[in-house]
């Protein structure tokens, strides 16, 4: 056999190996069925928003409420006067929210997240946040995201 040949052989079949292998972490093969199904059994769409909803915690730095174009809202509880001098102590800068929707049909929820950005003033009473929220979409599969944040997590116990 031919020497360039060989190396076109083995140049496909790194090629196909490479394209099997991003196919395989994007996910393809799950969408197509493949997808082993859970041996939870499913719950209704209403019974899901309730146990979603018992994760509210006035000690958590998040609530999750009922919202007006989607089922569920969760957000940082950014304005809670409880919480905001703590996230201003963390330098918390940016501002989560995601939008989830329930797809009962799929047995799925669907999560469309924001990012805002917050702008700390002088008040006062202290700093106030000042929110400011971009939509961004990305659709697809987010393998790796890697973000250095100033502090660690902000905590209740942080106060004074």
């Amino acid at each position: 056999m031919d020497a360039s040949l060989i190396a076109t052989m083995a140049a496909l079949v790194a090629a196909g190996a490479g394209l099997y292998a991003m196919l395989y972490a994007m996910g393809f093969f799950q969408y197509l069925g493949g997808k082993k199904r859970s041996s939870i059994p499913p719950v209704s769409r209403r019974e899901l928003i309730d146990k979603i909803l018992t994760l509210n915690d006035p000690s958590k730095p998040y609530h999750i409420v009922k919202g007006d174009d989607t089922d569920l809202v969760a957000q940082w509880k950014i304005v809670d006067a409880e919480w905001y001098g703590i996230f201003n102590k963390s330098g918390l800068r940016e501002a989560y929210r995601a939008r989830l929707l329930v797809d009962e049909a799929r047995q799925a929820v669907r999560c469309y997240e924001e990012l805002g950005s917050i702008s700390w003033t002088a008040g006062l009473e202290g700093p106030i946040p000042s929110l400011h929220f971009a939509s961004s979409f990305f659709g697809g599969r987010i393998l790796y995201k890697s973000l250095m944040p100033p502090r660690a997590a902000p905590r209740k116990d942080e106060k004074g």
